[in-house]
């Protein structure tokens, strides 16, 4: 009775932790106006509070088409600036081109799963899923979140879960994005603007230091 007990509130328990995780990255993600150290934070609470571990926030790349990885604390740099991608290329890329997520049950018998940042060898393949769902902002797929899972043998009732939980997280994100985004795009108007009166400031204060030194233009002025 006592082990039928135990399992009837593991699915709450496992509720109730969801939603603390969600409520701490919430959090952060509401505070953020630098977009990189509040996702490095979001990533951090997920290995932390749920064992998702090198978790990857991928964007497009407006001006090239090609996905950048935008946050990955896991790795080194040099590591991220290898971990890039054409739409459709790889899992990351199939993702953000179809829209859909994609459950991996070990890395290492997925043939397209590409290790472009080489941060994973092949017995961490053997005991690794891969989990990657879309961020999606205005109907429009922008990216995509990934983490790595230690693999076991219930993978396929797991990942049903953690693929719900990672859909929230990826719309909070989506929608710190866009906010942060807007607040970058105000700020660069507002930057272009000043500069725009201050040449036009300049302009005018070299016209009138010519009229101050010139008779002749005080004549007509």
């Amino acid at each position: 009775m006592k082990e039928k007990m135990n399992s009837i509130a593991e699915p709450g328990e496992t509720e109730l932790k969801n939603l603390a995780c969600l409520y701490t990255i919430t959090r952060y993600l509401a505070s953020a106006t630098n977009l990189q150290d509040c996702l490095e934070q979001v990533m951090a609470t997920l290995a932390r509070e749920k064992g998702m571990n090198s978790g990857t926030v991928t964007i497009v790349n407006q001006a090239t088409g090609e996905l950048e990885i935008e946050v990955a604390p896991a790795i080194t740099a040099e590591a991220r600036r290898r971990g890039r991608y054409k739409m459709g290329e790889g899992i990351t890329g199939k993702v953000v081109a179809t829209g859909d997520p994609i459950l991996v049950p070990q890395i290492g018998e997925e043939p397209l799963f590409l290790n472009r940042t080489r941060t994973r060898g092949d017995e961490k393949k053997k005991k690794s899923s891969f989990l990657c769902v879309p961020i999606k902002a205005a109907n429009k797929t922008i990216g995509a979140l990934s983490v790595d899972r230690e693999y076991s043998q219930n993978f396929g009732i797991q990942s049903e879960h953690d693929l719900r939980f990672l859909s929230i997280v990826s719309s909070l994100i989506a929608q710190t994005v866009q906010r942060v985004q807007k607040v970058n795009e105000e700020k660069e108007a507002l930057r272009r603007e000043n500069s725009q009166l201050r040449r036009e400031l300049s302009a005018q204060n070299r016209i009138d230091e010519i009229i101050g030194k010139s008779s002749r233009m005080h004549e007509v002025f």
